[in-house]
């Protein structure tokens, strides 16, 4: 391959170096200080009874200086930190703390903190003090005047004057405007994520108004929301099983952002969307926001635990939420006062106690007035399929055994207990049942709904198999029930009074197909009883027929199991709403250390707001509030951002003590105060600043440029900015031609998915066209991303990405022509292409210039065309716009 076409084409302007840690400070408060706090201090502090190895770790000061062995860290290197080595015991000499070794989580965590830099914001009691003034952000949005500028005609709105207001302070002049081709392509990947098709000469402010209508532009920006909120489609932790129905809560915000919801709509819905629309589906989903963090979802006998995992759920969405909408480090009050935001500890425990009645589980999404219509209908299509199969079954024999549903029909007999008894199951392992339904003869509504269940024993430590999923009308492996013993057990349900009885359906896994095929019982018996002491024999599955033996094939059967398919029950992953906790100020955040209890609430010292948030309904018309100093400033920030590549405060997350000070204080008001008064509408911010001279400046620099300002804070340049993963995935199948637009509904999957009681996620062998839509379908497992997502810094989403970070690495170079999936789109590029003029059209909607043609036209009859299409993917030019 000619290396001076590869260099002409990828080399390209320099990267930034990658901005400071925004979050280091919250990742300390948060899980750092209070291991400190709790396991070191006490003999690594100036208050400790006899300090050991001189070392202090109560103070920034005393970590860095480190004790008698010279320095406890390393910033950036965890290998060469003592600290490191002496919390993982693998220094005989060296362990700490001496006694009860913090776990690997923990160790983890310290691990990540010093490969961050060991951010650590203490700077002495000061911040501590409750009378200390309060941030900036805190203080109300002013009205700022509109500067007056010396070059009157470069401003085209008041965005433009702001800026050019600090240029001129600064002796500095705004690039030329940039030309049309790199507009258009800028503004295209900005407002869709896409590259442009052919320009078809409108006027700018036409193209941009067909952008924001474009439903490319909800899947752009819902991408940038899904970062933000900590998006993922599977719990996390060390079993990190799949979530299959996250997906409405990305569609949701999809949807939103393409309706233009005004943004106090937009909080409450994702806060509260089951209070605001009730039985509303289409809102109702919003609620995933609450939910769509990690979640441990292993059982534990000790109480302790079982605490800790529910504080943990709550912390995620009090800090997801107060980051995302408020820009604060609320999480750092959850062990003591923030020490450096005047955020009390009951403040958080306030917060908390609004969200105690929400928990991770799915949702039913279904009417309850239709709920008996349905259940009525799916009744007699299951009568009617059982009828058949057991008329075609060979023998007269009822069908075998399946994991998704059976159906025991038997004499209607008066009961009130139903018990389910199994003898073997199909690979001898403990059987497992996800539901267990009882009709009367009539069908109509599952009287088990309103029973008691009861089981023989329960497989330990496992929070989604328990005794109460059997009847809890929620359907899949995630709510079962698996015995404790191998190949045995009996699972009954307690009617909430005697009645006629005449039906019963259990399953294994009645997702549709189902993921779990194991541990289906074969030998059972079916027993019912009036009084709990005498049973009778009502069914058995001695009369079905082996796994080999299958019913003839019948049109009509599969006609009626397509419609049963549509009549089951869906739910989604947005939340179970149930009665709140009670809710504690927690010692050090200590679980087993409960304080007084608290009433839910909001910020005590936010000023001109009254802290009474009751209920969460409440708690988004709080933070919607016009007087609420934060909220508007924090979003029109977020569209800056992703507009310029950084915000007017450059720590999205966190507008406290510890973020950075606006660069345009009085901008960021004006726009903050114009975003409130012109109805919260997020397109009408984009087109003001896509429409804005500053905006549609050439990426172009200058020695005064780089000798006053060479960030670029000041704008007197646009920025160049590379394609984040998705978009580069997209642009990549945009080109080939091979972009599915479809939009909606599960996403696809670039892994194979297994479960052995932990979750495996494996890179499929090959990506098909099921695969090439655009890449916000793309299911997004915690600890798994797809090679090229990764080396494009597509963040890992356990973690809150209010801003992702921009490498240049020579993975990424090596991805773009060696990976399978490019080399594929890559040939089927060439396809399309058919010459060199069209495949620089294609790639960089251009043609090629003289010594690019001279270089591509040698490699075409050196190596192909799909050699040329490769280098043209790994272009600087195709990657940054």
């Amino acid at each position: 391959m000619r290396l001076a076409l590869l260099v002409l084409l990828i080399s390209g302007p320099t990267q930034e170096p990658p901005p400071a840690d925004p979050d280091g400070a919250a990742f300390f408060e948060s899980k750092i200080r209070p291991v400190l706090a709790d396991r070191c201090y006490a003999c690594h502090s100036a208050k400790a009874e006899k300090l050991k190895g001189g070392l202090l770790l109560d103070s920034r000061e005393g970590l860095r200086k480190g004790g008698d062995r010279g320095a406890a860290i390393v910033p950036g290197d965890s290998e060469k930190s003592l600290l490191i080595k002496a919390i993982r015991y693998g220094d005989e000499d060296l362990q700490m703390p001496p006694k009860n070794r913090l776990s690997k989580e923990i160790v983890a965590d310290f691990e990540a903190w010093v490969k961050r830099g060991a951010p650590d914001p203490r700077v002495g009691d000061a911040a501590a003090r409750k009378d200390r003034p309060l941030p900036w952000s805190l203080h109300p949005v002013g009205n700022p005047p509109v500067p007056e500028v010396r070059h009157a005609t470069w401003p085209v709105n008041p965005i433009d004057r702001f800026i050019l207001g600090r240029l001129e302070e600064k002796g500095l002049e705004p690039a030329p405007p940039a030309d049309r081709r790199t507009l258009l392509r800028r503004v295209t990947i900005d407002l869709t994520g896409l590259p442009p098709g052919e320009d078809d000469g409108a006027e700018y402010e036409r193209i941009v108004d067909r952008l924001l209508a474009s439903p490319r532009y909800g899947e752009r920006w819902g991408r940038h929301w899904l970062d933000a909120v900590r998006y993922g489609e599977s719990h996390g932790y060390e079993r990190n099983h799949l979530r299959p129905n996250a997906w409405p809560y990305r569609d949701y915000v999809i949807r939103a952002f393409n309706a233009d919801t005004p943004y106090p709509r937009f909080i409450a819905e994702q806060l509260a969307g089951d209070l605001v629309a009730p039985g509303d589906e289409a809102i109702e989903v919003a609620t995933g926001f609450l939910v769509a963090g990690v979640h441990d979802d292993v059982g534990s006998p000790e109480e302790s635990l079982t605490r800790m995992q529910r504080a943990n759920d709550l912390d995620d969405m009090v800090a997801t939420t107060s980051a995302v909408f408020l820009g604060l480090t609320l999480n750092c009050a959850r062990c003591h006062d923030h020490k450096f935001d005047p955020i009390p500890q009951k403040d958080y425990y306030r917060m908390a106690a609004v969200f105690a009645g929400v928990r991770h589980e799915e949702r039913p999404l279904e009417a309850v007035a239709a709920r008996g219509t349905r259940e009525k209908e799916t009744a007699e299509v299951t009568r009617r399929i059982v009828e058949l199969e057991t008329q075609l079954a060979p023998q007269g024999r009822r069908p075998a055994v399946n994991t998704l549903r059976n159906v025991e029909t038997f004499d209607p007999v008066r009961a009130r207990f139903v018990r389910f008894t199994v003898f073997a199951t199909k690979d001898g392992l403990e059987p497992c049942i996800d539901e267990l339904e009882v009709y009367g003869p009539e069908g109509g509504t599952n009287l088990a709904l309103a029973g008691k269940a009861a089981a023989s024993s329960v497989y330990p430590n496992a929070a989604i198999h328990q005794v109460r999923h059997l009847n809890d009308g929620q359907y899949g492996n995630s709510h079962s029930w698996i015995s404790a013993e191998r190949g045995a057990g009996w699972a009954q349900v307690e009617l909430a009074e005697p009645a006629t009885v005449a039906r019963v359906v259990w399953s294994r896994d009645s997702v549709d197909p189902p993921k779990f095929k194991d541990r289906l019982p074969l030998d059972y018996h079916l027993d019912v009883s009036e009084d709990g002491r005498e049973w009778r024999t009502v069914a058995c599955g001695a009369d079905r027929a082996t796994e080999a033996v299958k019913p003839a094939a019948s049109p009509e059967i599969d006609r009626l199991k397509r419609r049963r398919a549509e009549l089951a029950p869906r739910a989604a992953y947005i939340g179970k709403i149930t009665a709140p906790d009670p809710v504690f100020v927690l010692g050090r955040g200590d679980v087993m250390k409960r304080g007084e209890p608290v009433t839910p609430g909001a910020l005590s010292r936010v000023p001109g707001m009254a802290p009474e948030a009751a209920t969460r309904e409440a708690l988004a018309a709080w933070i919607a509030d016009p007087k609420n100093p934060l909220t508007a400033r924090v979003q029109v920030n977020r569209v800056w951002q992703h507009h310029f590549g950084r915000g007017i405060v450059g720590t999205t997350g966190d507008f406290g003590a510890n973020g950075e000070p606006p660069s345009h204080p009085e901008l960021l008001d004006w726009l903050a105060r114009d975003f409130m008064e012109h109805g919260w509408t997020l397109k009408r911010l984009h087109k003001m600043i896509v429409l804005s001279s500053t905006y549609r400046q050439s990426s172009l620099t200058n020695p005064k440029g780089e000798a006053i300002d060479a960030g670029d804070r000041l704008l007197w340049r646009m920025p160049l900015r590379r394609l984040e993963a998705e978009a580069a995935r997209d642009a990549i199948l945009a080109a080939s031609g091979k972009l599915d637009l479809r939009m909606g509904g599960p996403g696809f999957a670039l892994f194979k998915y297994s479960v052995s009681n932990i979750a495996f996620y494996e890179p499929l062998p090959e990506q098909g066209p099921e695969t090439w839509r655009r890449a916000v379908y793309m299911q997004a497992p915690r600890a798994y991303r797809d090679d090229l997502m990764a080396n494009f810094d597509a963040p890992e989403t356990s973690l809150r990405a209010p801003r992702r970070e921009s490498t240049t690495t020579a993975l990424q170079a090596f991805t773009l022509l060696h990976a399978p999936f490019v080399v594929e789109q890559a040939r089927f590029f060439a396809d399309r292409a058919g010459g060199v003029d069209r495949a620089f059209r294609l790639a960089l909607g251009r043609p090629p210039r003289g010594e690019e043609r001279r270089a591509a036209e040698e490699l075409l009859a050196r190596r192909g065309l799909e050699a040329l299409c490769r280098a043209l993917l790994n272009s600087s030019e195709f990657l940054t716009y």
